[in-house]
């Protein structure tokens, strides 16, 4: 399945160094891919970096994704492409959850793709 191919990497810190010592190992591999979605927009800056220090052009060979949509977001070169999190949203629930003395349970909150820069189809097959 596709998803079987997706180089999936865990980093120790939620900053832009390790996010962009992950993307070196991603985008120096034999199959380096054409976007990389990350769990923060700390890590996405790194990305950022790592391609730039590559001579990749983003997003015309690379697609960078963050997560959280910080004010930063809006001014990196190119500006970030990410999704929002309400976060006063998930804090009134969690208070809602504490205080109620109840047992978590699975809840959906609404997220937004943030669409900017540095997103945009790929220019080749990830394979070639």
């Amino acid at each position: 399945s596709p998803a079987d191919t997706l180089g999936i990497f865990q980093v120790a810190a939620n900053t832009p160094e390790a996010g962009a010592r992950a993307a070196r190992r991603l985008l120096t591999s034999p199959a380096p891919p054409t976007a990389i979605l990350t769990d923060s927009d700390q890590l996405a800056f790194g990305v950022l970096q790592a391609a730039r220090e590559l001579d990749l052009e983003v997003p015309r060979q690379l697609s960078v994704v963050g997560a959280d949509d910080v004010p930063a977001a809006a001014h990196t070169t190119p500006a970030l492409t990410t999704v929002q999190q309400l976060f006063l949203a998930k804090g009134r629930h969690a208070a809602r959850l504490l205080t109620a003395g109840e047992t978590a349970a699975i809840t959906m909150l609404p997220i937004r793709l943030i669409e900017r820069a540095s997103t945009a189809p790929p220019d080749r097959h990830p394979l070639e």
